[in-house]
């Protein structure tokens, strides 16, 4: 269930930001301050549970990259992080292929945002 709804495909959250309904971003933190206050060489000993974990992890990434930088704390961020670097030890090929994902939603998303504000600047330039 929290997959499904922390992915932002079970409901258009978009819809309730629109109306300042922060249903969705608290029900983010509060599922990211869980995963991320877990043991994590415990959740290692449960596949299954790691596996559902680290996807999850990865459709956030995926979709709410910048929810997660706009309304979390930085504390809470480094939480996050720190998870997927500890999926990146996985023998699991499942869940190092999701925290390698992360990575990967995170490079991109901080090269657009670099990237649109050199355009800008360009622009302002011209």
């Amino acid at each position: 269930m929290y997959h499904s709804v922390i992915s932002g495909n079970y409901i258009n959250f978009a819809i309730c930001e629109y109306y300042s309904d922060d249903v969705f971003t608290q029900l983010s933190l509060l599922t990211l301050k869980m995963v991320s206050a877990c043991s994590i060489s415990d959740m290692h000993q449960y596949g299954k549970v790691e596996l559902a974990i680290y996807n999850m992890v990865w459709q956030f990434y995926s979709h709410h990259l910048e929810l997660m930088f706009m309304k979390f704390d930085t504390q809470l961020i480094r939480a996050v992080c720190k998870v997927v670097i500890e999926g990146l030890r996985s023998d699991n090929a499942e869940t190092l292929a999701n925290a390698t994902n992360c990575t990967n939603a995170l490079c991109e998303f901080v090269f657009e945002k670099l990237k649109r504000k050199a355009t800008q600047k360009t622009e302002f330039l011209i």
